[in-house]
């Protein structure tokens, strides 16, 4: 028996209350059980005990997404555990997907202290952040005022969930 995941596979990005088809290669299943994960040590039950038709090579679970579910900055995987007359086998997503508010994935700024450093000096600037592949990051001197750039088309070259720039503050800020 061999079960695969196809998606949600990494990458996807859903929101609260939407239906997530979870598809899946199968042989000689007869039943599974879905959880979700949020680390490789947790899992939470979706459905359990779903007879599948085991002559079919694909199978597929319609997941809808409650509209409750903790989402502060959190990355999912799907796992499935197969179950066959003989054995059993299981699979999880490769990656995470994403699950938002309104479906769209933020930046999450966790770090952005420059005061009261001082023209020369280093800043760190770092958030949180998947499924991106570049940033833009600017500055404004006053709450509210002129946005300044600080770097375009910043290349993210790995997946990491925390990410960081070192911005040298300029001898003399734009103005």
């Amino acid at each position: 028996s061999s079960i695969r995941i196809i998606s949600p596979n990494g990458g996807e990005i859903f929101k609260n209350g939407d239906n997530c088809e979870i598809r899946w290669l199968q042989k000689n299943i007869k039943s599974i059980s879905i959880s979700y994960k949020t680390s490789e040590s947790s899992s939470n039950n979706i459905t359990s005990s779903v007879q599948v038709d085991s002559n079919s090579d694909t199978g597929s679970y319609t997941w809808k997404i409650p509209d409750d579910l903790r989402i502060a900055r959190t990355h999912f995987k799907i796992a499935i555990y197969a179950y066959a007359d003989v054995g059993s086998a299981s699979d999880q997503s490769d990656d995470y997907f994403v699950i938002t508010k309104d479906g769209i994935a933020k930046p999450f700024i966790k770090t952005m202290n420059i005061y009261p450093r001082k023209a020369g000096e280093s800043a760190n600037i770092s958030w949180d952040m998947d499924f991106i592949d570049s940033v833009n990051l600017s500055f404004s001197q006053t709450p509210g005022g002129e946005y300044k750039n600080i770097v375009t088309d910043y290349q993210i070259k790995e997946y990491d969930n925390s990410y960081s720039y070192d911005w040298k503050i300029p001898d003399e800020t734009p103005s």
